[in-house]
């Protein structure tokens, strides 16, 4: 694969892999010529059925987290990132990028420093603090495996079926943490940086929604064509920056309130209301983000009675 992604120019100068793009294509030649193929064609063949054996796991990832495919950027790393990693992001219509000194990088290093803890409890009517209590042993956990206290998220789970309450909390390691370390970009900068995130999608405007003093939250307008440009519809795209420019959330279609702590619990019962959907199997309450400080938590539910989070004593410390 390295020889026919040097030969179809797939790989950069500067990468760990690249490889003379004559001899390679001299060396794919071969092949062609025994094919009777063009190196081209011979070259797409190689590289469609690797490709064919990657992409439902990309897939089934992306299916797993609920992530729309547009927000999906693969980021390569490893000696051999580049040779692989652009025509799987071509192929799936995504955007990548190969990580800075990949050749020293390892995926599965990566993927080890994260630090994930689960506590499940099951609790009938959980009530707000029990819910309190079960994140903050998660986040506990956590920490003393590792985590950087500014790192961790926490997702809560309720399944009110099964009287399951699940609080899981993710965080980086201090071998992750060298971001910390840069300055905070300013509001220019982070504009630029959330243009870049969108550059793959046709985006009409891009507006900053809020800035507050951890976060800044950038709406994008992408105008989707039907059947012979007749039908038309709009995607809200939502990203959510920290001060570093690191990407924390990416939403499609969402709804952003921005409130103070304090009168965020009547914001948010009436929001649940609104947006409450009903059918066979009971409610369907949507899925809510909090972004409160310098944390990103997720509430969401796959049951059939409501959570009854209340924001306004959630982490208000």
């Amino acid at each position: 694969m390295t020889c026919v992604s040097n030969a179809l120019g797939y790989v950069d100068p500067n990468h760990y892999a690249y490889a003379n793009q004559e001899i390679a294509i001299a060396a794919l030649g071969v092949l062609a010529h025994y094919m009777g193929k063009s190196i081209e064609g011979v070259g797409r063949m190689v590289l469609d059925a690797i490709v064919k054996h990657i992409e439902p796991t990309i897939r089934r990832m992306i299916d797993e987290y609920g992530i729309p495919v547009e927000h999906v950027e693969l980021t390569g790393g490893g000696g051999g990132c580049a040779t692989v990693v652009p025509i799987v992001a071509q192929t799936m219509g995504v955007r990548h990028k190969i990580a800075r000194n990949h050749q020293y990088i390892s995926p599965i290093g990566a993927a080890l420093a994260m630090v994930r803890d689960t506590v499940e409890r099951t609790i009938i009517n959980p009530t707000n603090e029990d819910i309190m209590s079960l994140r903050k042993e998660a986040v506990n956990l956590a920490l003393k495996s590792g985590a950087q206290k500014e790192s961790v998220d926490v997702t809560i789970d309720i399944d009110s079926e099964k009287n399951i309450v699940r609080a899981t909390a993710v965080g980086s390691t201090d071998t992750k943490q060298g971001q910390s370390m840069k300055p905070d970009l300013n509001n220019v900068d982070l504009l630029e940086r959330a243009t870049d995130n969108f550059s793959h999608i046709h985006i009409t405007s891009l507006d900053p929604l809020t800035l507050t003093s951890h976060f800044n939250v950038y709406k994008g307008d992408e105008e989707v064509h039907g059947i012979k440009k007749v039908l038309r519809r709009q995607k809200k795209h939502f990203l959510v920056l920290d001060k570093k420019g690191t990407t924390r959330l990416r939403l499609l279609n969402a709804e952003i309130k921005d409130a103070p702590n304090r009168i965020m619990q009547g914001e948010l019962k009436q929001w649940l209301d609104l947006h409450t959907k009903y059918d066979v199997g009971g409610e369907k309450t949507p899925d809510v983000y909090v972004l409160i400080w310098e944390s990103c938590d997720r509430f969401y539910r796959h049951t059939k009675r409501r959570s009854n989070v209340e924001v306004n004593q959630y982490r208000t410390h």
